[in-house]
């Protein structure tokens, strides 16, 4: 942990923030984050007040970015890469040495108060990338859904029900989602 807190001040250029502030969640004053370090980028949350007092929800060998809070605040969705090293993507990413590769990227769900997770979508329907959730909690909404595809797909906060291709215009990539 207090690694972390000396790579923040460290190395700033090399962070990735997709920060999505608590206050939307009803918890105001906590953000959550991906934080690139030479240990691998994993998702975390900290205490927007003082920034210094972070807690780690992925520790793992996979590279997790792209967090988003529940509308609740119990929960986060995020994008995993479960195919190629740590050390790949972080240099194709951070270094911009090779190409960021569209496969093995899934949405994870983890429940903050049991850290069970859940796989919403799967390697197969990747890329899947920038999960946001609906205003009920119900469904997650994200860019994706196939091989080749950029197009808005909905799958319900579950796993199941995966829709593709909402509102997709043909020969238009799709870059961002959001909900009302």
């Amino acid at each position: 942990l207090d690694t972390k807190v000396h790579a923040l001040d460290e190395q700033a250029e090399m962070l990735e923030w997709f920060v999505d502030e608590g206050a939307r969640a009803g918890l105001a004053g906590a953000t959550v984050f991906s934080f690139t370090d030479d240990s691998g980028t994993d998702i975390h949350i900290t205490d927007t007040a003082n920034g210094t007092e972070f807690t780690s929800v992925t520790d793992d060998a996979f590279f997790n970015t792209m967090p988003a809070w529940s509308p609740d605040g119990r929960s986060l969705v995020y994008v995993s890469n479960r195919n190629y090293s740590e050390e790949e993507l972080f240099d194709a990413v951070v270094y911009g040495e090779g190409e960021i590769p569209t496969d093995g990227w899934v949405i994870v769900r983890h429940d903050l108060a049991t850290g069970t997770e859940v796989y919403l979508t799967s390697a197969e329907q990747s890329p899947t990338l920038f999960p946001t959730w609906s205003p009920d909690g119900q469904k997650v909404a994200f860019i994706g859904g196939g091989p080749g595809l950029t197009d808005v797909t909905v799958v319900n906060a579950d796993g199941t029900g995966v829709v593709a291709g909402i509102g997709s215009t043909p020969d238009v990539v799709e870059t961002s989602v959001d909900w009302k």
